[in-house]
């Protein structure tokens, strides 16, 4: 540890972690891949939504739901609907703010640690790649959950209304299944 992060720990700053996505709807897999990213010792979590409906699951539908998983993550835990534009003044999107908010916090916390699933570490390439901008970052591959739960399949058995509809529940969240079914309309 260099005496720069030996300093920032003794000031109380401590390491976050960053989920960013969609989460239409949020799913036991990413509930287990915010867990997962914690277990590097991080007390502080930051769950970035993205604004794209997706099969009729929206934005505020996500919130709501990854608001009641919250509940059992070990955590402080924000999350937070990406909305505006970010600092170049593109459209925002959960990949933006991540970007956006490691810039404007690095006096923040001592570390960062953002996660990404296999097929999107590419994404977050200039992380790495730019120390200087974005220093004290790890982007950490998270492993599949649950066989890769399917966010496609979850939202079609949604739209059908099936019994198994709300499978994609973690069994912590399952005392609040009433009314995560009612966020969902169902």
């Amino acid at each position: 540890m260099n005496f720069k992060n030996f300093f920032l720990l003794e000031q109380g700053q401590e390491a976050v972690v960053i989920l960013p996505g969609g989460f239409k709807p949020p799913h036991k897999g990413h509930f287990e891949a915010l867990k997962y990213l914690l277990k590097t010792g991080a007390k502080q979590a930051k769950v970035f939504i993205g604004k794209k409906e997706r099969d009729g699951i929206t934005q505020e539908q996500s919130l709501k739901i990854w608001n009641i998983y919250k509940k059992y993550i070990p955590a402080n835990v924000e999350v937070v609907a990406v909305t505006g534009v970010d600092k170049a003044g593109r459209e925002a999107t959960p990949l933006s703010m991540t970007y956006d908010f490691i810039e404007d916090n690095k006096s923040n916390f001592s570390k960062f640690i953002v996660g990404a699933g296999v097929e999107d570490l590419r994404r977050f390439k200039g992380l790495e790649a730019n120390k200087e901008k974005y220093p004290n970052t790890t982007v950490a591959s998270i492993p599949p959950q649950f066989d890769r739960i399917s966010g496609t399949a979850t939202r079609k058995s949604i739209q059908d209304k099936e019994e198994s509809a709300l499978n994609f529940v973690p069994k912590e969240a399952v005392k609040d299944i009433d009314a995560i079914r009612m966020i969902l309309g169902l």
